[in-house]
């Protein structure tokens, strides 16, 4: 029971925390499309996890043998010089080495046949919180693990690994709001929403796509996909024939031959 309970409360209170901020403070008018599809994706999300841990912690398996560690509390405290580092100290190397990963990940996800499984969250519109939790669970994957096998071969603690994800969860729902999200100083060196919406543009954003970065923008800067000008994003989706619109078709859509 609290397993169904927990996601219930969880869409509850972003609901009203995030809604309301979104209402108050609005980037750009816009009238909500598809939240059942949305809804539907948020609790699919919780329903898929314990599936999507399972995997991770399968393809963990094989590194962890080869590189001899025990499967007790020694893969659970880390191994190396870098386990011995605070937990504070840790946690940003994992956000940085993830965000660093998820950057060339997400490019990778958006130029090659990968893109069909990644389409899915693209043919959100508007883009808001809401819209962040269309994700379909290959794509989640596809994500996280590759980055979750680096940080594990490194040798940092578990439980620091554990907490990126959560971290990087909440940031994905601001990092979509429809709000304005002043950051002065920080505009070029932080992702925000309006950061992030010119990545789900359609329309005067570069062809090759622009934004890729999670987290930060200094990917972006590096390798030349930088795109941030002063007016917002406003129409967004998919170039050419987007997913189908319900979720049982979105589930099925990167399985299926077609465009």
């Amino acid at each position: 029971m609290r397993a169904v309970l927990a996601p219930v409360v969880v869409f509850l209170a972003l609901l009203a925390v995030l809604t309301p901020l979104e209402r108050a403070f609005p980037r750009i008018g816009a009238r909500r499309r598809a939240w059942r599809t949305d809804v539907a994706w948020f609790f699919a999300g919780a329903a898929f996890k314990p599936l999507l841990k399972l995997t991770i912690a399968a393809s963990i398996l094989p590194y962890a043998l080869a590189l001899g560690l025990r499967l007790d509390e020694h893969l659970i405290e880390g191994h190396g010089p870098l386990a011995a580092l605070p937990w504070a100290l840790q946690l940003g190397l994992a956000l940085l080495t993830t965000d660093a990963i998820g950057y060339a990940s997400h490019r990778l996800r958006h130029r090659t046949a990968l893109w069909r499984v990644h389409a899915v969250h693209h043919s959100a519109d508007p883009v808001d919180w809401l819209a962040a939790t269309r994700v379909h669970p290959v794509d989640t994957l596809l994500g996280r693990l590759p980055s979750v096998i680096v940080l594990v071969v490194a040798g940092l603690d578990l439980r620091v690994v554990a907490a990126v994800g959560p971290v990087l969860a909440v940031f994905a729902l601001l990092l979509h709001a429809n709000v304005r999200w002043p950051l002065g100083l920080l505009r070029g060196i932080v992702a925000s929403p309006d950061f992030h919406r010119w990545h789900h543009a359609t329309d005067g954003a570069p062809p090759d796509g622009c934004n890729f970065g999670g987290l930060l923008c200094v990917w972006d800067r590096l390798c030349g996909t930088y795109h941030l000008p002063a007016e917002p994003a406003a129409a967004f989706g998919v170039h050419g024939e987007p997913p189908p619109e319900r979720f049982w078709g979105q589930l099925a859509h990167p399985f299926r031959r077609g465009p």
